[in-house]
């Protein structure tokens, strides 16, 4: 075969070095290595700038740490004396607006209060909502138990089923209320005065009982709520009644408001557990059963404070209304 001649003029072109596969520059080796050196110095820098960001954002936001446990409430984060503050002012505010709903009703309009203790019910649980845990939260769900008592009283038609059974009905659903804010408080039945408590004190508690139902039968003179004083119409009037009537009365102020209002007002908070007691029985327009009243509400909030037992002044209570209602109006 013959081979191609070459153009005349042609010049061949110059090949190119190869240079070794294993010489190569030390910028190109570096390159190579920037990204691999750079990895490993700023991955662990930003995981840390990372922790720190996220350790900032979860501190401002109220979030615990991954160990930490729960969501914690903005309250925590604030000063002890700020909460207090803005707890008392709120329970002021509350106190002032169940006395102006108990106001209404005796004074203007029955209907009027009532709506009024419904927005009061319903600012309580609204409270309670924005402050998720704490003593706040607490009290907060503890008075929503004031304008439940008004309401399910004033709904009750007493004068069609008699006062004796009408009052016993009455009890029933405000003592549900009641399990239902000591279960959702999480308190345990001694935190409340669920205790017998040393019984010589308990029964000394409870026969005060009989003066302040003599004092208070003066006072107000009612009519009797029974025909006479015979076991037969005794028995089921004190089951019925007083007795029912006495326990979820002091369950929810000397039990779970007064143990709420301390916790988040301080060591005077019974006091104002014995003030909003005294409120919501202003409706007999008498300046000295109020006073008397008030009276009644610190000795028993003051020997519940001092002896960790609602039983004496349960009982307590129902000598009051026992004398009151059913023994005085037929002895004087």
């Amino acid at each position: 075969m013959a081979k191609a001649k070459k153009s005349k003029g042609a010049k061949p072109k110059p090949r190119r070095p190869v240079e070794p596969a294993a010489k190569k520059t030390q910028g190109q080796q570096d390159n190579k290595q920037a990204p691999s050196i750079a990895k490993k110095r700023t991955t662990p820098k930003s995981r840390k700038r990372g922790k720190a960001t996220s350790r900032v954002v979860d501190e401002s936001l109220g979030v615990s740490a991954p160990g930490g446990g729960a969501i914690q409430t903005l309250e925590r984060d604030q000063p002890e004396s700020t909460v207090l503050e803005r707890s008392l002012l709120i329970a002021i505010i509350y106190l002032a607006g169940i006395a102006e709903a108990e106001a209404l009703i005796t004074l203007t309009s029955p209907t009027l209060g009532i709506g009024l203790h419904i927005v009061l019910l319903i600012t309580a649980i609204t409270l309670s909502a924005f402050v998720a845990e704490g003593s706040s939260h607490k009290l907060y769900l503890a008075l929503a138990l004031v304008p439940v008592i008004r309401i399910v009283t004033l709904a009750m038609p007493i004068s069609e089923v008699g006062e004796i059974l009408g009052y016993f009905l009455i009890s029933i659903p405000i003592l549900i209320a009641i399990i239902v804010a000591i279960r959702t408080i999480e308190f345990h039945p001694s935190d409340i005065g669920l205790r017998l408590g040393y019984p010589p004190i308990q029964a000394m508690i409870a026969l005060t009982g009989i003066g302040f139902g003599v004092a208070e039968y003066y006072v107000l003179t009612p009519e009797p709520m029974v025909d006479a004083l015979t076991w037969q119409q005794l028995v089921p009037a004190i089951l019925m009644f007083p007795l029912a009537m006495a326990v979820v009365e002091e369950l929810a102020f000397r039990g779970v408001i007064q143990r709420s209002a301390t916790d988040a007002l301080g060591n005077w908070g019974w006091i104002y557990a014995a003030v909003l007691f005294t409120i919501l029985h202003s409706g007999y327009e008498s300046g000295p059963h109020l006073a008397l009243v008030f009276a009644i509400a610190i000795f028993l909030g003051w020997v519940v404070k001092q002896t960790g037992s609602i039983s004496g002044a349960i009982l307590c209570h129902t000598f009051i209304n026992v004398v009151l209602y059913l023994v005085m109006p037929l002895l004087v």
